[in-house]
């Protein structure tokens, strides 16, 4: 699973990764980590638009907030989760507005962020699911 990270407290982004870390430990699922202390870099970094499986956004970044930056995703890919992450309420509903997956409250709770995750897992191996095509012929089934 790909995963990009984009928040600007180097405290908030360790506890995240730990925690992330520890849940791919518990499933056995391989990872990708990238972090992000701003969103300018991640847009600078984010050349294929398909090359994560979720993004977590602090909604509060420096010159370019979480919510803006969610809107550029959301433009440029359809179907990869967002989850936001903030220490305030007020943006939630704007999450509907981009389909994010969940808006989670600082400090984040470890069930919270491994639902996340687990949707994400399983939206994953659902299209891969998706994608195969059986053809019955007369003497057997091809995949």
């Amino acid at each position: 699973m790909n995963i990009a990270a984009c928040e600007d407290q180097t405290l908030q982004l360790d506890l995240l990764n730990t925690q992330i870390k520890n849940w791919a430990k518990e499933k056995k699922v391989n990872i990708s980590i990238d972090n992000f202390i701003n969103a300018e870099s991640f847009l600078f970094q984010w050349s294929d638009y398909d090359q994560y499986d979720i993004i977590f956004l602090d909604v509060e970044l420096d010159k370019m907030s979480g919510i803006e930056l969610s809107n550029i995703i959301r433009e440029r890919n359809k179907v990869v989760d967002i989850v936001f992450v903030t220490g305030f309420f007020k943006y939630a509903l704007h999450g509907y507005r981009v389909g994010a997956l969940q808006y989670l409250i600082k400090p984040i709770d470890k069930l919270d962020l491994y639902f996340c995750l687990d949707k994400t897992m399983d939206r994953i191996n659902n299209k891969d699911e998706s994608s195969k095509i059986i053809i019955e012929t007369p003497k057997k089934l091809l995949n």
